[in-house]
């Protein structure tokens, strides 16, 4: 009786890596700066997913014509793509001491905010974020002043 949740639980362990792994996050910038100075970095997130099958329809409709003879219309299949949209909205970095994030120096497709509390830089999309199907991308540009 004591084993009674542990199959759920396995179950739930072997999925979580499926739901936490659609979407994947690059930074990019320079390999160095020098105090004092600002550098540019961009981060990207993509929806990393794959399409699914495509679900595929068919219909028929069974008659029977004016002399008496059944008959079979059959339509065109019709195939319906599932996509897997993703929403982003916000990305969050430890930012080191001799780091500090340039304020207002974050821009995108869409509307950014970009705050920073206890060393912690908050980059949110504002209009309800991005919506990223299978394979988009949506790239944040940001500053950061080395210290001195």
């Amino acid at each position: 009786m004591r084993y009674r949740f542990r199959l759920p639980f396995m179950l739930l362990l072997l999925l979580l890596p499926c739901v936490a792994q659609a979407q994947s996050v690059t930074i990019t910038g320079p390999a160095a700066v020098t105090p004092g100075t600002i550098a540019e970095l961009t981060a990207t997130i993509t929806n990393t997913l794959t399409p699914r099958a495509p679900i595929i329809l068919t219909a028929s409709a069974t008659y029977t014509d004016s002399l008496g003879n059944p008959q079979t219309a059959t339509a065109t299949p019709l195939s319906l793509t599932i996509v897997q949209p993703e929403t982003f909205s916000a990305l969050t970095m430890t930012l080191p001491l001799s780091l500090s994030y340039v304020l207002g120096s974050a821009t995108s497709s869409l509307p950014v905010l970009g705050t920073t509390s206890a060393g912690v830089l908050t980059l949110s999309l504002g209009g309800g974020g991005a919506v990223l199907t299978e394979g988009q991308s949506v790239a944040i540009q940001f500053k950061v002043q080395a210290g001195k």
